[in-house]
């Protein structure tokens, strides 16, 4: 018995968006874990942390932003995002 084409069409799209399906739940589930042990890492290593600080503190200083308002961003957005104070750190008090 053969499909008709609306039929073939239906049946494509059912399986084209549960496979979309997979591959979004399997992306974020991979983008959690990736986070996380990032997250993880930031917390262990001081070097590590206060580095990401520096490049975001940089950004920020090329925009325009003045150096202590820079910093201010980056300990902010490192306290926010990865749960490390970055302004209690013996390189941001010493600025």
């Amino acid at each position: 018995m053969a499909l008709k084409t609306e039929e073939v069409m239906q049946k494509a799209m059912v399986f084209a968006q549960s496979q979309l399906s997979n591959y979004k739940r399997n992306s974020i589930k991979q983008s959690e874990t990736a986070f996380a042990d990032l997250k993880n890492s930031m917390q262990k290593d001081h070097s590590y942390a206060w580095s990401w600080h520096c490049n975001i503190a940089m950004s920020a200083f090329d925009e325009g932003v003045d150096h202590s308002t820079a910093n201010k961003i980056a300990a902010r957005f490192m306290k926010l995002c990865f749960d490390v104070d970055t302004s209690q750190f013996k390189e941001y008090t010493s600025l």
